[in-house]
């Protein structure tokens, strides 16, 4: 059933991608790059993830699931820019998500989020080194209704700055940020969550084309919250960017969860991305 709603979920986000002009760019398959569209240009790009959750937070520790039972995710996250101005780019953030917990299911939209990149500093030189700054808006735009809920229920805001930097012939990217979240549709306090992303893609095959990247990422956040809200969670991420014309990047990577407190916990999270444009 998982693989099945991806699938339809995925060809109909193909299906736009094919009639949307766009430029592309690479950037962390996790995290996100520093590049801001021409003006008037747009860019569609859509990562697959899997989730299979193995184990839950109860009493203080980890707990596996019954043999006969278990959480499954899967999400879409389909993010659509398009540049506003020079030095802004309007997105877009839409999940489409699978859950299954149990015998109990939901699918649909979750939480969308509309952001604003700024570049202040912006040069001539659309690659060069810069730094973005994000804000952006979360709405509770996901099914909480039934179970298992496709979102907190929550209003949020979030800020953020990106930087790139040449590394030795790589790009290094990094990303540290602030979410300020109300309470849930339970009318818990979440608290503020803090988020990080460093990245590093070194190219291979530079002077070939196609060519491709090796991307490796450390990806986390921490909720300051209350009780069971105070959440921790880091992982380790290695992938590869397939270039195969200016306007085609496929991505495929993997995650290795190396700490986490609270919430469901899986070992691993498959990856698959990618970026059309004409």
């Amino acid at each position: 059933m998982t693989l099945k709603f991806l699938s339809i979920a995925n060809l109909i986000i193909l299906i736009c991608l094919v009639f949307t002009p766009t430029i592309l760019f690479c950037s962390p398959i996790f995290g996100s790059a520093t590049s801001l569209l021409a003006k008037g240009e747009f860019m569609i790009e859509n990562h697959v993830y899997y989730f299979p959750y193995d184990q839950y937070w109860w009493n203080e520790k980890w707990v596996d699931f019954p043999q006969d039972s278990g959480y499954t995710s899967g999400k879409i996250l389909s993010e659509i820019y398009w540049g506003a101005a020079r030095e802004v780019t309007l997105k877009l953030t839409l999940p489409l998500i699978y859950a299954k917990l149990g015998d109990e299911e939901n699918k649909g939209i979750g939480d969308a989020i509309f952001s604003i990149l700024y570049q202040p500093l912006r040069t001539e030189d659309e690659e060069s080194v810069g730094v973005v700054l994000w804000a952006g808006a979360r709405l509770p735009t996901g099914d909480y209704d039934h179970f298992p809920p496709l979102g907190d229920g929550s209003y949020d805001v979030v800020f953020s700055i990106y930087s790139m930097s040449d590394f030795y012939g790589a790009i290094n990217y990094s990303t540290v940020g602030l979410w300020l979240n109300t309470d849930d549709y339970e009318g818990n306090s979440i608290g503020e969550q803090y988020f990080y992303n460093f990245a590093l893609q070194i190219p291979i095959l530079r002077n070939k084309k196609p060519f491709a990247n090796i991307m490796g990422e450390l990806d986390g956040y921490f909720i300051d919250g209350v009780d069971f809200k105070k959440e921790n969670f880091h992982q380790a991420c290695l992938g590869i960017q397939y270039v195969n014309t200016k306007n085609l990047v496929i991505e495929a990577a993997v995650s290795a969860t190396i700490y986490k407190v609270i919430g469901y916990r899986n070992i691993y999270t498959p990856v698959f991305g990618i970026l059309f444009s004409f």
